[in-house]
């Protein structure tokens, strides 16, 4: 079943891609569970342009969250990116995040709500902060073993004057999920301002998640 879904969410990419900017994007993530309230998450990821057949973006990253309830989690992080906009010139990102994330179940849907504000400080260009916002639903599990479609839109807001800048909507699906490990499958529409003028670009991604 899972290999299907994979499959046609390969196909309508691919179709799609002729006429629209395709990335292919990868997530590993290793989270460790301190005691009862400190995670601890690190993670990378690549971002692959098909037509340019470059990766666009690549970074790594680390949190430190504290869960005192369980519908909240909160947190400070950070990343090192390296970003390769045009002609091949990467750029280095360092970007320091502060979050907190607030879920709700309901009968068996989960509400995920995220918020991060970010400090991005670059070689290049302008540093500046930044607002990204989430809201997530996850449907009940068709198997005990997984199974899971999601659903979440994102945002992200600069707060030096430029305003909204990046949104993504996404459709996913928990193909697998235990105890130690997930695996996640996702297609996303994203919408990315460029010089005063949005560009279109779709996403297919897969999320590799270790938990001990």
């Amino acid at each position: 079943m899972s290999r299907l879904v994979l499959f046609i969410l390969l196909f309508v990419c691919f179709q799609v891609s002729a006429q629209r900017k395709f990335e292919i994007w990868n997530k590993n993530q290793l989270t460790n569970k301190i005691n009862e309230r400190i995670l601890v998450k690190v993670a990378q990821k690549v971002q692959y342009a098909t037509k340019s057949s470059n990766l666009d973006v690549a970074y790594g990253e680390a949190y430190v969250g504290d869960r005192p309830r369980n519908w909240l989690e909160y947190g400070i992080g950070f990343r090192l990116a390296k970003i390769q906009p045009v002609n091949n010139v990467w750029i280095t990102e360092n970007r320091t995040m502060f979050y907190a994330n607030l879920s709700q179940p309901v009968k068996d849907f989960k509400f995920t709500l995220s918020n991060r504000m970010e400090y991005r400080a670059f070689e290049q260009l302008e540093d500046h902060f930044r607002y990204r916002q989430s809201l997530k639903l996850q449907c009940p599990k068709l198997v005990s073993w997984g199974l899971q479609f999601y659903t979440s839109e994102e945002s992200y807001v600069k707060l030096n004057g430029a305003g909204t800048h990046l949104w993504r909507l996404y459709g996913g699906l928990d193909a697998y999920s235990r105890k130690n490990f997930k695996l996640s499958a996702y297609y996303g529409l994203q919408k990315s301002k460029l010089i005063g003028h949005w560009i279109d670009s779709d996403i297919m991604g897969i999320n590799l998640s270790f938990f001990i």
